[in-house]
């Protein structure tokens, strides 16, 4: 369950619901009109928790689980423990992700912009942009000298290590004396 503090749920939702929500089928003998509260871990999950069960190394949990509903594959609705509502998906980790989501829908930013806030007028382009389009050749002599000074520095810990500087960076890298 996620702190309430900083996240408000929006349910509860009836099996029928989550299933539309999720894009998955209810399995034989799940209640339509039975709710849910929340979505919790197989482990941790009771019965009025959705869980889902998408990779083959949590079968045990799956089968150990109190949850009261599960997104499972068909491969595995088997498996289930007794009392247990399946919903049955081709890709239980999606459908989890858009019934939780249902669960926890996005907050609404609570922010508002200061009266005294000044916007700029923006040209639209970047500053590296507005540099290129102002002196294209001061802009790549600029890069030239980062990248030369970026080679050294590399060169040097290079030969600090002992390591083979390859030829083409060697005409980068300080004299040795």
């Amino acid at each position: 369950m996620a702190d309430p503090r900083f996240f408000t749920v929006g349910g509860p939702f009836t099996l029928e619901k989550i299933a539309a929500i999720a894009g998955a089928e209810l399995g034989a003998g799940a209640a339509p009109d039975k709710v849910i509260v929340d979505v919790a871990p197989l482990e941790t999950a009771g019965p009025e928790h959705l869980s889902f069960l998408d990779n083959p190394r949590y079968v045990e949990a799956f089968a150990a689980s109190r949850a009261g509903a599960c997104l499972v594959r068909p491969a595995h609705v088997g498996r289930a423990p007794g009392g247990m509502a399946l919903l049955i998906a081709l890709n239980p980790y999606r459908s989890y992700a858009r019934a939780a989501r249902a669960f926890y829908p996005e907050a609404e930013a609570a922010g508002s912009i200061h009266a005294s806030a000044v916007r700029s007028v923006s040209t639209g382009k970047s500053t590296r942009q507005r540099c290129q389009d102002k002196r294209p050749e001061r802009y790549a002599q600029v890069i030239r000298a980062h990248v030369r000074r970026w080679v050294r520095s590399m060169a040097t810990r290079a030969r600090a290590l002992r390591v083979h500087i390859p030829r083409t960076l060697r005409q980068y890298a300080p004299k040795s004396s």
